[in-house]
């Protein structure tokens, strides 16, 4: 049995992902391209701002 979420806040909570993760990519490029490397530490920090502003709500405002 196949079980298909297709409400609105699966399809908000999908489009918030996506944009995360495009940020996450875009901060980890910025990181990159200024020191020629991203370290551990660098990474986790931008992911536990990442995991605190989704579980606050606060999704829109992650820069």
């Amino acid at each position: 049995m196949h079980l298909k979420l297709s409400n609105n806040k699966t399809k908000m909570c999908d489009k918030s992902i996506s944009y995360i993760t495009n940020k996450v990519y875009k901060k980890t490029d910025e990181l990159c391209k200024q020191e020629n490397r991203i370290t551990t530490s660098d990474l986790r920090s931008l992911l536990d701002d990442v995991e605190k502003k989704v579980l606050d709500g606060t999704v829109n405002k992650v820069n």
